[in-house]
């Protein structure tokens, strides 16, 4: 058993909900975690930012040296909170494709069949159904340090424990491959690609990012229109039937500008996510490939470093505009269904921040 740090991801209002006790589950988790294995288990809350973004990437890097878990409080809150999906996504999209995603451990703190009701098509919860989640529901209604509470405590622990020990195989094994002196079996193959062959490819699909990510801007632009022209006819109206009037006409107005933001940014995110993983695989390869300080490659890695501080910094103002419209809902049923549609869409959009972030934090890896 190794050292043990534990990130919490969670939304604040399930906490609230529940008097507390998404701290408390975390937090006797680690206690109990310590109890089990006699090795300390530090338990980060309040991560909603990422602000200790660097500390888990430097922990699951070191390999067998430490242990990393990152426990994802699910809810309709919790998916419907952008910092709290960009947080499950930027932790998929560090961990990657190699089987390292068990390190996510996600607890469903709501009934499976109300989740089920969430908006079809939500990825990100197909993803954390695929996760092999651990249905904690009931502990809502739990008291801390009851049996019923413990036993649910230890389920935890256990899985925690299990998907340590299986980590530490999968790193043995690479250790070991890395280590093997190479075969020098005559059917042996040697890939002939080097690192300007997958630049070519990862370069060819770029444009396509560029386009979707105008389109959406567009398409913002034409909503805050509407919202623009609006406002004062609503601000101003001599009655309140003439207010539900106007913000009926604006619902309608806003209807089909929606309607594209959200097959726009399902669009974004989806390529996003289609290149996430060429482009991680890539820069991790470039950083010892002969060729990586060529000029075609500096070139390449600039545009990529670039086009990824501009989604960084562009999502604060989707993210301004989120929650505007949060605080604009419940005026009239009509306009809400536009609202909520484009909110879910600007979700989507903040969640790419994530992966933009792990473009970059990589590419700093390479200088």
């Amino acid at each position: 058993m190794t050292d043990l740090s534990i990130f919490v991801s969670y939304a604040h209002s399930d906490n609230s909900a529940t008097h507390g006790r998404v701290h408390g589950i975390a937090r006797d988790i680690g206690h109990s975690y310590a109890a089990l294995t006699g090795q300390p288990a530090k338990v980060f809350l309040d991560t909603e930012s990422i602000a200790l973004g660097e500390n888990w990437r430097d922990r699951i890097r070191s390999g067998l040296s430490n242990a990393t878990i990152f426990l994802a409080f699910v809810s309709p809150s919790y998916l419907n909170s952008g910092p709290c999906r960009s947080e499950l996504r930027e932790f998929l999209s560090f961990l990657g494709q190699d089987g390292s995603s068990r390190l996510i451990i996600p607890l469903l703190l709501t009934e499976s069949g109300r989740m089920d009701e969430m908006p079809a098509g939500d990825d990100l919860w197909t993803q954390v159904t695929c996760l092999q989640y651990l249905p904690i529901e009931k502990m809502k209604f739990e008291d801390q340090g009851s049996g019923a509470w413990m036993t649910t405590i230890a389920k935890v622990v256990d899985r925690v424990a299990q998907v340590l020990s299986e980590q530490a195989d999968q790193d043995r094994a690479i250790s070991t491959q890395l280590t093997e002196p190479a075969s020098s079996s005559s059917d042996q193959i040697e890939d002939p690609r080097g690192v300007l062959d997958e630049i070519a490819d990862v370069e060819e699909s770029l444009p396509e990012l560029g386009r979707v990510a105008t389109d959406f801007a567009s398409i913002i632009g034409e909503f805050n229109v509407e919202i623009t022209s609006a406002t004062p006819r609503i601000q101003h109206a001599s009655s309140f039937s003439q207010r539900l009037a106007i913000s009926r006409e604006l619902a309608t107005n806003l209807t089909p500008i929606v309607d594209r933001a959200l097959t726009s940014a399902q669009e974004m995110a989806s390529v996003v996510r289609r290149l996430d993983p060429g482009i991680i695989s890539l820069i991790r390869f470039a950083q010892n490939a002969p060729d990586r300080e060529s000029a075609e490659a500096q070139v390449f890695f600039g545009q990529l470093r670039e086009m990824a501080s501009i989604g960084v910094t562009s999502i604060s103002s989707v993210e301004v505009l989120e929650a505007s419209i949060k605080q604009s809902k419940g005026n009239s049923a009509d306009l809400d269904r536009p609202l909520d549609k484009m909110q879910r869409a600007l979700i989507l959009v903040v969640e790419t921040q994530a992966i933009y972030k792990g473009w970059l934090d990589e590419l700093g890896a390479i200088g």
